[in-house]
């Protein structure tokens, strides 16, 4: 078999050799296989279809949108997509579309807390401008995780949390997906600042009345 047959929610995968991948007859191939197995599926009442094309197989992503596949997403080593094989909208999960991002009040033993300046700002308007440490979460992190290791990466600061402080969801960031921004308490215990300067601009301890 040059394909592996979907079972379940598992994407149909391209498994043995066309050839050379990149010359039409091995994309020829593909397709009129593909075809084939797109009736195939219809007949045995299949609703949505799943094709994963790793790499040395990205020839054949347009065999694929003529046998009526769309892009679900990609990553570097892959494409994914989908068909819908019913008629009316596609029921199939969309690809993430909220990224998470932590921001660390951390406070020191004399009610301080720890901002810092970003050396160059996504937003023009705010660069030069005092924030919380923090960023994003990496796939599979934790939030609490992702916290504790942003402040550490940096600033050098290091504690322990005390809580969630807020929560906010915006819409339409970048690439279009949402945004979900977690706020955490976190008590330090290693209050000396070793700044990344590749980073941040600047890092110090404020004391209310600086901040205000």
């Amino acid at each position: 078999f040059r394909m592996q047959k979907a079972r379940n929610e598992d994407p149909i995968r391209v498994l043995g050799e066309y050839g050379s991948a990149q010359s039409m007859s091995a994309i020829n191939a593909f397709h009129a296989e593909l075809n084939d197995a797109v009736e195939s599926y219809k007949a045995a009442g299949k609703r949505g279809l799943w094709l994963k094309l790793e790499l040395p197989y990205a020839a054949f992503v347009g065999a694929a949108v003529a046998c009526g596949f769309a892009y679900h997403h990609a990553k570097p080593e892959y494409v994914l997509l989908t068909r819908w094989l019913p008629e009316g909208p596609s029921t199939l999960p969309s690809y993430a579309f909220t990224q998470i991002g932590v921001g660390g009040v951390v406070i020191n033993a004399n009610g301080d807390v720890l901002l810092v300046q970003e050396r160059i700002s996504p937003v023009p308007a705010f660069q030069g401008s005092w924030k919380l440490p923090g960023g994003l979460a990496d796939p599979g992190e934790d939030f609490a995780d992702t916290v504790l290791r942003e402040v550490r990466e940096e600033t050098g600061v290091s504690g322990t949390q005390l809580g969630v402080v807020s929560m906010r969801h915006t819409h339409g960031y970048r690439f279009g997906v949402g945004d979900l921004y977690v706020v955490v308490k976190i008590f330090a215990e290693v209050t000396k600042i070793k700044l990344d300067p590749h980073e941040l601009a600047a890092a110090k301890w404020m004391s209310r009345s600086e901040m205000e």
